[in-house]
């Protein structure tokens, strides 16, 4: 089963906050979840390796900016699309590559796109080792995520301008895919409404299984409010 959550809007540590908590914290573990959240402040999150002063650098001084669980270089929330698969932690996807749950995911993204009739393809891969390769954030100084597409991001075919790219945590819980999809790229006559539903009923394709809408769950006070605060601190942020 996908349970494709209600659509919430919070500030940038109470999303990451949220996303980690349904990983790690969700009443039903073993099935999937897929939730599209928008951002209640200018907000960049950035890869969980990646240097706090360079990102710091590169950001605007007024937007928050958080360190997300997951890995990839930086992104912009002023003007994305955001969503959230969690897949089981015994499901195949969990268990494959890392970069072959990147594709994947992205392809049923691509589909849901094309059914708007907007152009988009996935970025191949360049050689013959992509299915055990780790998709990474460009190797140079860290900048803006959607400057450089990867192997797998989608992107548009006329001129390889990024549209989606994600970051994703493996641990025992399951499978955590945080995306990202540059409004902008796609035209102004994209109906996103019609988009999460077609995507998550692709992504349910994917799994195997069936998509039911769901409330989001209610975390415990206490616990909610320490996840929040974590990703909020200049320990987990500004750590090297």
């Amino acid at each position: 089963m996908l349970h494709h959550l209600a659509n919430d809007s919070a500030g940038a540590a109470e999303n990451m906050a949220l996303d980690l908590l349904l990983l790690e914290n969700y009443p039903d573990n073993a099935v999937a979840r897929f939730r599209h959240y928008t951002w209640n402040e200018p907000a960049f999150t950035f890869g969980l390796s990646q240097n706090w002063q360079q990102t710091w650098a590169t950001t605007p001084a007024q937007c928050a900016l958080i360190r997300r669980p997951t890995g990839g270089g930086v992104v912009s929330h002023l003007d994305d699309w955001t969503y959230t698969v969690i897949i089981p932690f015994a499901h195949r996807l969990c268990q494959a590559h890392a970069t072959e749950s990147y594709k994947v995911i992205h392809q049923a993204l691509t589909e849901a796109l094309h059914r708007q009739n907007i152009p988009a393809e996935l970025v191949p891969c360049p050689g013959n080792n992509c299915a055990t390769d780790e998709p990474k954030p460009p190797a140079h100084k860290p900048g803006i995520c959607f400057v450089a597409p990867e192997i797998f991001d989608v992107v548009r075919p006329c001129d390889g301008q990024k549209i989606a790219g994600a970051a994703q945590k493996r641990n025992r819980h399951g499978l955590l895919v945080q995306g990202s999809i540059a409004k902008a790229v796609t035209g102004t006559n994209t109906d996103w409404q019609k988009f999460e539903l077609d995507f998550a009923t692709l992504l349910a394709d994917i799994l195997k299984c069936k998509t039911t809408a769901q409330p989001m769950p209610v975390f415990e006070k206490a616990l909610f409010s320490e996840t929040v605060a974590r990703f909020s601190s200049k320990a987990w942020n500004e750590r090297h």
